[in-house]
């Protein structure tokens, strides 16, 4: 009789060993996939894929001129173009232009742009420390001025 008893108390501790082992597992896993969509190099807005910046990559060292390639669907554009804006760490903006379509925007689908935007590198920069980082705004264009419209995607950078 007490061996049984010993037999099932075992029995029950190893269910729950077995239920401990499979919630890790699933909760590793769910851990991972949510970092993979973190790590994705399409920005997503509103749950749509709208932009795809090839350069630059975030966290890269940049230096003036930043040239920026990339795709962005048709309706991120206005003219062919789009606003691109370059901030410090304070949020400041260092230097702003524009990104230009490389093949006829008037369309859904991805379209191909680049361009070249000088900034002032920030005057108390200091390599390593929390001032030498800043940002590429990459802004949807919106000649409307509705607020409604307005859409970024921003890339973390380093100044050099």
């Amino acid at each position: 009789m007490e061996n049984k008893r010993l037999l099932r108390w075992y029995h029950y501790l190893g269910a729950v060993f077995l239920l401990v082992v499979i919630v890790v597992v699933l909760g590793i896993s769910n851990s991972f996939k949510q970092q993979g969509n973190l790590a994705s190099s399409t920005p997503t807005i509103d749950g749509h894929d709208l932009i795809v910046v090839d350069a630059p990559l975030a966290g890269s060292q940049v230096t003036s001129p930043v040239h920026i390639t990339g795709q962005a669907r048709g309706n991120w554009y206005f003219e062919a173009t789009f606003p691109v804006v370059i901030v410090d760490w304070d949020g400041r903006i260092i230097g702003q232009g524009h990104a230009t379509a490389k093949s006829d925007w008037m369309t859904t689908e991805y379209v191909p742009f680049d361009g070249t935007i000088d900034f002032t590198r920030p005057a108390d920069l200091k390599a390593g420390t929390y001032n030498a980082r800043g940002a590429v705004i990459f802004k949807k264009d919106n000649p409307s001025g509705d607020p409604a419209r307005d859409a970024a995607v921003e890339v973390p950078v380093i100044f050099q």
